[in-house]
């Protein structure tokens, strides 16, 4: 006997996707290593990510592009936009991961590190008005899915038949004869 459902962990793909121009003045991506930093307004908790598409809030702050991160400077702090000219690459802190350093997903493109494992200032070179796009392949994820689903159905029809044997052995070969 055997097939049957198998658990696995999920694995990210922490590798760099490639970068697209946008001219965004709030668009930032990282060539090389490394992870901006971001944080939700009124918690301590450090969140990081690739994703570079920022938004300048009512507040003047800069955040995320949903809103709901605070984009965070080399000290750990908020920024806040006093000169819409400055070079704001300057200031975004990015950090990097060890190799086999645990991050668990957040959701929204962002992970918490919760080691073990070691984080250090990123050594990525920061380029504005470029955003860096996924590193999942449509296509490849469709087959991925169907090569699941023919799985699927070999098991079902796998199960199917072993019921059907089961069945016949039960109603037919164990019925005492007359």
């Amino acid at each position: 006997m055997g097939g049957g459902a198998l658990l696995a962990r999920t694995l990210y793909d922490r590798s760099a996707g490639p970068l697209v121009s946008t001219g965004g003045k709030y668009d930032f991506a990282i060539e090389g290593g490394g992870y901006f930093t971001v944080r939700k307004p009124g918690s301590e908790q450090m969140l990081y990510t690739r994703c570079g598409s920022f938004q300048v809030g009512e507040d003047q702050v800069l955040r995320t592009a949903d809103g709901e991160y605070e984009v965070l400077d080399v000290a750990g702090e908020r920024i806040e936009i006093e000169d819409p000219e400055e070079n704001l690459g300057l200031r975004l802190r990015v950090v990097e991961f060890a190799p086999g350093t645990r991050m668990n997903a957040a959701g929204g493109a962002r992970y918490l590190f919760e080691g073990p494992g070691t984080m250090v200032a990123g050594e990525g070179r920061i380029r504005q008005g470029v955003v860096e796009q996924t590193t999942v392949s449509a296509i490849g994820q469709m087959v991925e899915m169907i090569e699941a689903l023919r799985a699927y159905e070999a098991n079902a029809n796998m199960i199917r038949s072993q019921s059907e044997t089961l069945g016949r052995a039960v109603n037919e070969i164990a019925r005492p004869s007359r």
